[in-house]
Parts: C-alpha cells; sequence; structure tokens
C-alpha cells in the first residue's frame, strides 16, 4: 500500500512525536509498503529513504499544504496518517487539525488515520480544533487507555472508531555486547564511582529534573544526560543556576547529541536511569519505554497513569513525585542493592513493547474499516 505521513516535525527536529513519526515510518517500510512523509521545510532528513522524506511545507497551514500538493498528491495515497501534538515552525498550525479532512477532500478519500499522543493536557482550544480531525478520521489511535477515554468523555461520537495503541521505544534495542557496555560505562567513571543517567528532551518542569538534581545533591552518583543546556533557553538557565548553586558543577555531565545506537548503549551502561516525572510515568513516555527495552535499572514516578506492567520493585522502582529525599532513597537503594538491581533489569527487558500493533492497526485492510460519514451530533 501506499502512505502518506504528515507531521510538521522529523528529525533532526527535536520533537518526541516527530521521531515517532520516523519510527512508524520504519516500521511501514519495513512491512513492505511504500511510505512518504511530508514534513515543515526547516526538517533535513540526513539519510536518503526508504521512507521518503520531503520538506516541503514551510508553514503548517492550509496554503502550504495547497501549493505543496502536485509534489504528494500522486499515485493517490491508499492511507493518510496524521497526528497531534507537534512541533511546527511558524505561526499557522491549522493543518495539525485539518490534515484529515483535507487528505479526503484532495486525495481522492484515502483511509485516514489521525493519532493522538495528548488530549488529557490540551488547552481548551485545541480540544475544541481537534474535533475537526477526529470527525474526518476512519481511525483514531490513542496512545494510551487514559487518553482514549478522554476523547470518548469529549466526543462520545469518536468512540467506536478509537483504539489504544501503545507508544514503542523511539530509541532501539542496543546489541548485546557487554565490552562495548564496559567501554561506555569506563568512559564516564571509573567502576567505584555509581554514574545514573537522564534521557530525553529536557524542555520543561514536567521531567522533573529539579527534584534529580536535589536527590543527587544527597548521593555521591554521577549525573550523565543527553543533550546539552541552551543559555538563551529561560529553563536552561535556571536548571544552570540550580547545578551551580547546588555545587554539582562536576558532577553533572552534558552528552550532547547522541544518536539512537549510543543511546541504547549509554541506557545499558549506567548503573540507573532515573525518570522522575512530576505528573507520574505514563506508558507513552518513550524515554522510559527506550531505557525499558534496553534493559535499563529505572527509577520513576507514580501517578494517576501508570501502566499496570509498570510493577514496583519488580520492571521498575518508584517513587512520589516531586519529593527529592525520597528519589534520593531510591538511588541509594538500587545502587547498593546488586540483586534488587538485577531483577529490575530482568524484568524491564522482558517488557513486549515493539510496532508490530500499531503497523498491524494503520494498515489493516480496508474492508474492515469502511468509512461511514460521523454523526452531526456533537
Amino acid at each position: 500500500m501506499r502512505i502518506l505521513i504528515f507531521n510538521p516535525s522529523y528529525p533532526p527536529v527535536a520533537c518526541g512525536v516527530g521521531d515517532y513519526t520516523r519510527g512508524l515510518a520504519v516500521a511501514l517500510v519495513g512491512a513492505g509498503h511504500d511510505v512518504t512523509v511530508v514534513t515543515g521545510a526547516t526538517s533535513t532528513p540526513t539519510a536518503d529513504g526508504p521512507p521518503r522524506v520531503l520538506p516541503l511545507l514551510s508553514t503548517w497551514g492550509v496554503g502550504a499544504f495547497i501549493r505543496a500538493w502536485p509534489r504528494f498528491a500522486r499515485p493517490r495515497p491508499d492511507i493518510v496518517v496524521s497526528g497531534f501534538p507537534a512541533v511546527v515552525s511558524g505561526s499557522y498550525s491549522r493543518l495539525l487539525y485539518l490534515a484529515p479532512g483535507l487528505a479526503k477532500a484532495t486525495l481522492r478519500r484515502p483511509m485516514t488515520i489521525f493519532i493522538v499522543h495528548e488530549f488529557i493536557r490540551t488547552g481548551e482550544a485545541e480540544r475544541r480544533h481537534l474535533r475537526l480531525a477526529l470527525r474526518a478520521a476512519d481511525l483514531i489511535i490513542a496512545v494510551t487507555e487514559a487518553e482514549r477515554d478522554a476523547i470518548a468523555a469529549r466526543y462520545p461520537w469518536s468512540a467506536a472508531r478509537t483504539i489504544v495503541r501503545h507508544n514503542p521505544p523511539t530509541i532501539p534495542t542496543a546489541a548485546e555486547d557487554p565490552a562495548a557496555d564496559a567501554r561506555t560505562r569506563a568512559s564516564f567513571a571509573p567502576p567505584e564511582r555509581p554514574v545514573i543517567g537522564f534521557v530525553g528532551l529536557l524542555s520543561a518542569p514536567a521531567k522533573g529534573f529539579e527534584e534529580l538534581l536535589e536527590a543527587l545533591a544527597r548521593t555521591d552518583a554521577l549525573l550523565v544526560a543527553t543533550g546539552s543546556l541552551d543559555p538563551a533557553n529561560a529553563y536552561h538557565q535556571h536548571v544552570a543556576a540550580e547545578i551551580q548553586r547546588l555545587e554539582l558543577d562536576e558532577r553533572v555531565r552534558w552528552l550532547g547529541f547522541v544518536s539512537d545506537e549510543q543511546a541504547g548503549r549509554l541506557l545499558r551502561a549506567v548503573d540507573a536511569v532515573v525518570l522522575p516525572y512530576r505528573g507520574g510515568a505514563e506508558s507513552g513516555y518513550t524515554s522510559m519505554l527506550a531505557a525499558l527495552v534496553n534493559g535499563a535499572a529505572v527509577i520513576t514516578t507514580r501517578g494517576p497513569q501508570n501502566p499496570a506492567w509498570l510493577r514496583d520493585g519488580e520492571t521498575a522502582l518508584l517513587v512520589e513525585p516531586e519529593d527529592p529525599a525520597a528519589l534520593a532513597s531510591a538511588i541509594e537503594r538500587l545502587l547498593n542493592d546488586e540483586h534488587l538491581a538485577a531483577r529490575l533489569r530482568r524484568g524491564a527487558f522482558s517488557l513486549p513493547f515493539g510496532w508490530e500493533e500499531i503497523v498491524g492497526a494503520v494498515t489493516a485492510p480496508r474492508r474492515q474499516r469502511r468509512w461511514r460519514a460521523p454523526s452531526r451530533a456533537s
């Protein structure tokens, strides 16, 4: 089948949903489909396809869509995939909500699939706009049960067309190579110095990085973190000030850009991966999923949307959010208990995550999901 995917952000643009889009596109290609990704002009993929990546749209508005239409309209796509949210360059974002309807109107009525990564924490105006996309979509994929339930509560007519497919990790599993793990670990610190890791896009307090710094100051561990601090970013300025205030300059090491392969190895090599989300861990958090599939010993936080497979003491160590003392205690406990660390690594590595179910949902035979005009009731 010919599949067209619309997303305004695509690697190397820093966006979790953009990483998801790349993973989905690659998985669809691997399943034998012809895949084209239409993305924003600021995305400059470094590798040739497949999948085919067209950074065509200077804005994410209807006008840009129409101008770029001749480049992707033929041959006609069988399926068009779009989603919400995403990092949008410029002031126009209408295509986030209009892509399913525009695809039907201009691409000879393909199957339209809309993937919702966030609805619960979405603002009221965005929720109203999302009704346009949800109405036009033949299939709605929510990444958690809680997101599905929130969508159905707001728009009951969408429930019959909404399914759940959990996010797979966007960082692949590193190959079994104990020698490479040991070399990576040795590059951080001597064996006697404990090393904890943090992975993910550090963009807001919700990741709990400030609590992690407070906890770090109560231990003797070294923290290695992907990315770097941008002096022009207000939140990064605050983080830098906290590191100085806590006298952690020598104990926080920024790794800069880390490739997927390097990230997988990092997750395997550190003594623990600490992800203290302020709202609690959720099944859609791809950094946590990446840590788990790579067999990391993960410390994360309790919350109302913890998935059932996140079991305290079995697949991860759970603490209350926004509690640096409890977090420090959990770090010390894990670093000083080899049996606990080994049990967590085994439990994490045993969890089944992958793209197969999502690819199956996207590519199921059209006859099983014939499109019917949605009810006009709202």
